[in-house]
């Protein structure tokens, strides 16, 4: 049977996304559903997040204002982090709105509910040298023990590293405004464009994975995130894969051979190989 649009949602089967969203700085993410209300949330160049409901129709607001839309830092890059459990969508822009009380150009995290109402901007630093790519949250955010905390990567003031931050939250996961408490800062010399972040809970032990998007040993990095901020530093185990890698994902957690491997596009040359599609086990990754 040839697929075809379901076109008892919103009457055609489609939705037109008005306001800024057109033209040049109409490219937008990856839609993103809701699994327990099947409402659909994606972003767009010109820094808002849209939300539909399930029967095709918008929230009151059709959308939130992120990032300032300016061209390239102002926009959403990724798609918006959905959790359907506690009712929230997380989404990141390297130059924040400033309808979200921050100042323009800097980097934010922003929490808001999956109505698109209540949005909270947790600031990353200052300067927009590169796109942010989305954020993670550690097992304890799910999990209802220990400390909960968003983690994100941003470059830091003065363009000579990059920082680590760990956002926290209240006892009703309702994540705290302005600068983070938890920072970690490493001075690599330069500013670098972090991949998405993935974490991945094997056995006890809560891992966090990154690459940054620059041509230096150590640039895709495993922080243990098990317990406290900041994690181990400097990151162990790391690798050297070409200049940074795309997003990387963890395989299953299981006892067979060649499981918990890691997965993920290398980008620039390994070896003789530009731009390979590559494997690692967790023993490799050192």
């Amino acid at each position: 049977m040839a697929p075809s649009l379901d076109l008892s949602w919103n009457s055609t089967g489609s939705f037109t996304i008005g306001g800024t969203c057109t033209g040049t700085v109409g490219k937008l993410t990856g839609p993103v559903v809701d699994g327990g209300t099947g409402h659909v949330f994606v972003g767009c160049a010109d820094g808002r997040l849209y939300g539909f409901t399930s029967a095709g129709g918008t929230f009151a607001p059709a959308s939130i204002s992120v990032g300032d839309g300016s061209v390239p830092t102002g926009g959403i890059v990724d798609p918006p982090i959905v959790d359907g459990t506690n009712g929230f969508l997380y989404v990141v822009t390297m130059s924040g709105s400033s309808t979200l009380g921050v100042t323009a150009g800097t980097p934010v995290v922003v929490q808001a509910k999956t109505d698109l109402s209540s949005p909270v901007a947790a600031t990353l630093g200052s300067g927009a040298s590169f796109n942010l790519h989305a954020p993670t949250l550690n097992n304890s955010y799910y999990s209802g023990s220990g400390t909960p905390l968003l983690y994100e990567v941003a470059g830091d003031t003065g363009a000579s590293g990059i920082t680590l931050y760990g956002v926290g939250f209240n006892g009703s996961l309702v994540m705290n405004s302005g600068a983070p408490g938890n920072a970690d800062a490493f001075p690599v010399g330069a500013a670098f464009e972090i991949s998405p972040l993935t974490e991945f809970l094997t056995g006890t032990t809560d891992r966090l994975f990154e690459s940054a998007q620059g041509n230096f040993s150590g640039n895709l990095a495993s922080f243990d995130i098990t317990s406290s901020f900041p994690p181990n530093t400097p990151p162990s185990p790391n690798a050297t894969e070409g200049s940074g890698t795309t997003g990387i994902v963890v395989d299953n957690v299981s006892v067979s051979n060649q499981a918990n491997s890691i997965y993920f596009g290398s980008l620039g040359a390994v070896g003789t190989n530009p731009n390979s599609a590559v494997k690692l086990t967790q023993s490799a990754l050192q």
